[in-house]
């Protein structure tokens, strides 16, 4: 529900990327922000345009909202926020929606399961893409960890050497005759054992996402035409299709209603069943 605007309310704009980076159409977006008035949230919803965006309305010094679901609607979600707001908000914000790796290894398992290669070609390429932005996270973790010991000096390119160095390092900072150099040295292999850390953090992360998307089941092959799942069998060399033919029966509900039999709803016509007993 669409709470009523008020005079001091201010526009602002919240724009929606997709996992590919690009605007997002026709995306429900909430933006909500919290009423200490009310004691609760309060909620706006709209829906993006052609360029991914949405204006709304919101009040003046409050920091504001955005949730997003994508079509799967298995927590597909992004969210942002102007941050603290102490004067108007700013004009607008983007959110870009992150790929739930668990919920897309879901949805292509029962893409498989429904032998629907479509829809297992979609949402593998999602999680191809969570994959890849977490890789890229890692790349980027470990480029600034190397940027870091060439601008400090620091020779320990492993997690493991300089965690030693920087505990020898601790020793003599701790002591009277440490000097500033030794106390500054200390301090950069702090922080570098702590980039480390963080790196060993986000690959670990990247080998769950990779196992994960490993154990998947591969492509569905799929057959086409009547023997597929939920398709049509009204040859009369196959089995179905025969007995069909036959009979007069539907014996695959899948079949699209002019290729149904014994059923006389589809545009008001007698069903095969029906104009054979009139014969």
């Amino acid at each position: 529900m669409t709470p009523a605007a008020r005079a001091e309310d201010v526009d602002i704009k919240v724009t929606v990327l997709g996992h590919d980076g690009k605007p997002l159409k026709g995306t429900a977006v909430d933006v909500f922000w919290w009423s200490s008035a009310e004691g609760k949230d309060i909620h706006t919803n709209a829906t993006t345009g052609d360029d991914g965006t949405v204006t709304v309305k919101v009040p003046d010094k409050h920091q504001i909202y955005a949730s997003v679901h994508d079509a799967s609607q298995l927590q597909q979600t992004g969210g942002g926020t102007t941050g603290p707001v102490y004067g108007r908000p700013p004009a607008g914000f983007t959110v870009s929606l992150r790929v739930d790796i668990d919920a897309e290894a879901k949805l292509v398992q029962d893409a498989f399961d429904k032998c629907d290669a479509d829809g297992y070609d979609r949402h593998l390429a999602n999680l191809d893409t969570g994959v890849a932005d977490q890789q890229a996270r890692v790349d980027d973790a470990r480029k600034k960890a190397e940027a870091f010991a060439t601008e400090h000096d620091i020779p320990y390119p492993d997690l493991g050497s300089a965690e030693k160095a920087f505990k020898a390092s601790g020793k003599l900072a701790g002591t009277e005759a440490a000097t500033k150099e030794a106390s500054a040295r200390y301090r950069n292999l702090d922080t570098y054992v702590k980039m480390l850390r963080s790196l060993e953090d986000q690959k670990k992360v990247l080998d769950g996402y990779k196992k994960q998307r490993d154990a998947l089941p591969k492509r569905p092959a799929c057959k086409s035409g009547a023997m597929a799942p939920n398709g049509c069998p009204t040859g009369v060399g196959l089995l179905a299709g025969g007995l069909n033919q036959l009979l007069g029966t539907d014996l695959q509900s899948g079949c699209p209603p002019p290729e149904r039999r014994n059923d006389t709803r589809h545009n008001g016509s007698e069903g095969d069943s029906d104009r054979r007993r009139k014969d």
